[in-house]
């Protein structure tokens, strides 16, 4: 018997260049997303402590959402474990903050332009699950 391949996919596991291309298509269409809210003038400017847990809030209710309702929830699941994984790294991040310690908004830029992102991700996941669907099955061909 010889060693496995350590580079074969495991038993149920989308090969590399699926999960490849899925991420993809889910950031292409995230970018555009995000673009067209800047186009429409829904650039995000927190103002308040407020606003930092709306932006949060909506990240995560994004990705329920597209956990719940996905259509080809094998492929959904490929983008939302990462996207979840992310959500709980900048809350970790957050909770870093001491509650009694001011902290300025804009020191937060980076963690709230992520759960910006990742809401614009997990609203973009089912679209290109059902492309990625389609292009498997030679229905988008």
């Amino acid at each position: 018997m010889g060693e496995p391949d350590r580079g074969a996919p495991r038993p149920g596991a989308f090969p590399v260049a699926v999960v490849e291309a899925h991420e993809r298509l889910a950031l292409a269409g995230a970018v555009e997303t995000l673009r067209a809210r800047v186009d429409a003038g829904e650039a995000v400017h927190p103002t308040s402590v407020d606003d930092v847990r709306t932006i949060r809030r909506r990240a995560v209710a994004a990705v329920g959402t597209a956990l719940s309702d996905g259509s080809h929830p094998a492929l959904d699941r490929l983008r939302l474990h990462d996207l979840v994984g992310a959500i709980e790294h900048y809350d970790d991040d957050l909770a870093r903050y001491d509650a009694d310690r001011r902290v300025s908004l804009s020191g937060l830029d980076r963690e709230l332009a992520e759960y910006v992102a990742i809401e614009a991700l997990a609203r973009n996941v089912d679209r290109a699950s059902a492309a990625v669907a389609a292009a498997l099955t030679g229905d988008g061909v």
